[in-house]
């Protein structure tokens, strides 16, 4: 990850947040940031990487609201079953957890207009959301398990929100969608058993439009 990191802070234009540099700095707090049954981030953590994202948008985004500060939702402890560590010791029907949920003071504005019916918490392949207010702008999120948590807080400051679990940026989503905003998220364990792959590259349109962009650019009009 610090390599990964590093290489994409020097070499491109994309905008690189590393989470776990909030995280690190918001631990040791009154309660935990991740599950204790679990190897995911609880709706803390999750808090945490929502305003670093957030924050790294601010500015360039017109129409982007502010995130919520922690003095903005009511935490709630609820009973539930252990998660996946428990699951990997068979332990999942014994063990249980403690799960920390943030509620809005302000209720949501954002609805979810995919899937219908019970949502899963998010744990589903694609989301889609929506709010009713035409100053947002629009974003696609390409997350893994991670971005469930992220749901519900970045949902709140688009227009209209595409999350899809899945690691590949495919240009036939973007066009449909133009969003103003497209955020890929990776947790780090997933890198070393990640097969490359272009979607760009095996998207022939795509491919056409950068090539019609290098040309354009490299005219004696567009030198002038």
């Amino acid at each position: 990850t610090d390599q990964l990191v590093e290489e994409l802070r020097a070499r491109s234009t994309v905008t690189v947040v590393d989470l776990r540099d909030g995280l690190l700095a918001a631990r040791g707090g009154r309660e935990p940031l991740f599950h204790r049954t679990d190897t995911h981030w609880n709706d803390l953590g999750a808090a945490v990487g929502y305003r670093q994202i957030l924050d790294a948008l601010a500015g360039n985004v017109p129409g982007l609201t502010p995130p919520v500060g922690p003095e903005g939702f009511v935490l709630t402890p609820v009973a539930a079953g252990g998660g996946d560590l428990a699951w990997m010791l068979g332990l999942n029907f014994s063990m249980e957890e403690r799960e920390l949920r943030l509620t809005p003071v302000t209720p949501r504005r954002a609805r979810v207009v995919e899937p219908s019916g019970d949502a899963k918490r998010f744990a589903v392949p694609r989301v889609v959301t929506v709010v009713d207010d035409p100053r947002l702008p629009r974003a696609v999120v390409y997350r893994d398990s991670f971005g469930s948590a992220l749901v519900p807080f970045l949902a709140e400051h688009f227009q209209r929100m595409v999350t899809l679990w899945e690691y590949d940026v495919t240009p036939e989503t973007i066009r449909e969608e133009q969003p103003q905003v497209v955020i890929q998220q990776w947790v780090g364990r997933r890198l070393y058993n990640r097969g490359p792959y272009d979607a760009v590259a095996a998207d022939p349109a795509a491919m056409a439009e950068i090539a019609a962009y290098h040309a354009a650019s490299s005219s004696p009009a567009a030198r002038r």
